[in-house]
């Protein structure tokens, strides 16, 4: 069996309608690859680059630490060690996904640099199935596809009117205060976890930061008295409590 690709060009399908295609090895793909592996469902885990930890592999500044407590980010089924301390870096993090992986052999289903260009249904729906397209041009049938590749992944850079002449940097490009060079003022576009840590970063080297936002903000400490506060409930838990 043949189907189209994005390219226009006709190509044979693999068919492993027996199987899930999960795609992503980050924190969230791999606890969904724990789960099929534990319920007995078959999958195969696509990963675009050549190691597990998503934006922790690739996508932290030197200083990066967890926003939320190790306590309410850890895996239920693999804690983290109790020498971590309550928000741990981006390089403990890090080893603690890989360790994750290690501890349940989620390797050994994970198909590294094997980035994914296009999903799309067989039918209208995807009730039978779905054709999953590699940059490698390869295409599978897949019975479902669990998508886990992150919200931020993808830079989003927007476009202003006039002229900066200036250096511009993502954020997923920052590594350290240095990076904008001696005596920089710097301006911060958004009041996220990223800006916020960067504004902070910038303000401590160069004596000031700016940061510009569409709206107002409340800007909340770590901790409370010490205390890491409690993560928010989603609506749905409130409604529906157990």
């Amino acid at each position: 069996m043949a189907v189209e690709s994005r390219d226009g060009v006709s190509v044979s399908i693999e068919d492993r309608r027996d199987r899930v295609c999960l795609i992503g090895a980050g924190y969230a793909g791999n606890g969904l690859a724990f789960a099929l592996q534990r319920a007995g469902i078959a999958y195969d885990q696509l990963e675009a680059t050549d190691r597990v930890g998503g934006n922790w592999s690739h996508g932290v500044y030197d200083s990066t630490h967890l926003i939320s407590s190790k306590k309410s980010t850890q895996y239920v089924e693999f804690p983290m060690p109790e020498a971590y301390p309550t928000f741990p870096s981006g390089a403990q993090m890090l080893a603690y996904l890989q360790s994750y992986v290690e501890y349940f052999g989620l390797a050994d289903n994970i198909e590294f640099d094997s980035e994914v260009v296009r999903v799309r249904p067989v039918d209208a729906n995807g009730s039978n199935g779905w054709y999953v397209e590699l940059a490698s041009g390869e295409v599978r049938r897949y019975r479902a596809v669990v998508i886990a590749n992150g919200h931020y992944w993808q830079r989003n850079i927007p476009d202003y009117p006039g002229e900066f002449t200036g250096m511009v940097l993502h954020s997923k490009d920052y590594k350290r205060p240095e990076d904008f060079g001696p005596g920089s003022r710097v301006l911060v576009v958004g009041a996220g976890n990223s800006a916020s840590d960067i504004a902070v970063e910038a303000s401590a080297t160069f004596g000031t930061a700016d940061i510009s936002m569409r709206r107002g903000y409340w800007f909340l400490p770590k901790t409370i008295f010490g205390i890491p506060p409690p993560r928010p409930r989603p609506r749905h838990h409130a409604r529906h409590p157990r």
